[in-house]
């Protein structure tokens, strides 16, 4: 366990024994589980840390106390758990594990349609991200389908000048070119 590793449990063990016995979040009603979303704030940040110095297994290690710390405190479909599920995803995929990181994708992007409905903002980028993930894996036609439909829901949403729509928009017509330029090779 390297010094930043280290660094963060001491953090949420102090974080956890300060406080308040009684919280007001969500699904925390044992004593001692006054772990406030802000200290999460710095749990992640060190999990950031440790995550861009390559030591991906302590990140993983992180990540997976955060995320059930956030889905027993917060609850599963907490906005910031969700985050956290993301991260953990995205760590999975770094060490090679994508079928693993497309399934938790998949949970979240069901969660945040759960919470926030279909065109919200973060389900809109809850799916750009779910593409990225099946492109990454290999899985073209399934990255174009879903980002056509994020476009969509984009263009209705935020309408077609927004930044995120522009963006949506032309990694789908590279991503199509792509297709084609495979299907011209074979």
């Amino acid at each position: 366990m390297t010094s930043l590793s280290l660094l963060a449990d001491t953090y949420l063990e102090a974080v956890a024994a300060t406080g308040s016995r009684r919280s007001r979040y969500p699904n925390s009603t044992s004593e001692g589980e006054d772990i406030r979303p802000r200290s999460f704030d710095y749990y992640r940040y060190l999990r950031h840390l440790v995550f861009h110095s390559l030591e991906l297994k302590e990140a993983e290690e992180l990540e997976l106390k955060i995320v059930e710390a956030r889905k027993r405190i917060l609850g599963l479909e907490y906005p910031d758990t969700l985050t956290s599920m993301t991260d953990l995803a995205v760590t999975w995929r770094e060490q090679g594990r994508v079928k693993e990181a497309l399934e938790y994708k998949l949970q979240v992007v069901e969660a945040r349609r759960k919470v926030f409905g279909p065109d919200h903002r973060d389900i809109l980028l809850s799916m750009n991200n779910l593409a990225h993930s099946y492109m990454a894996s290999g899985s073209k036609l399934e990255a174009v389908d879903l980002m056509n439909d994020v476009t969509v829901r984009e263009n209705r949403a935020l309408r077609a000048k927004h930044l995120f729509t522009r963006t949506a928009k032309g990694m789908m017509a590279l991503w199509k070119k792509d297709e084609q330029d495979d299907s011209k090779a074979e």
